[in-house]
């Protein structure tokens, strides 16, 4: 991340949690992003104050996917 830090322009995205116990549609998503030179992604944490799964639960099982 260093790295790219030293760019002009790092991108960014927000995503949200996915409501249900399945995420493959997220992880999907995070495939496209990437792909399409997204940098870093950041899964909010209980937005708009709804019930969903945990972002830490939605973002680990994506790294070894998405890497």
């Amino acid at each position: 991340m260093a790295k790219k830090l030293g760019r002009t322009f790092v991108i960014t995205v927000e995503i949200d949690p996915p409501r249900g116990a399945h995420d493959r549609r997220e992880l999907d998503g995070c495939r496209r992003l990437k792909d399409a030179g997204v940098d870093t992604i950041d899964v909010a944490d209980n937005p708009m104050a709804r019930l969903r799964m945990s972002p830490s639960k939605s973002a680990l099982p994506g790294s070894p996917w998405i890497d």
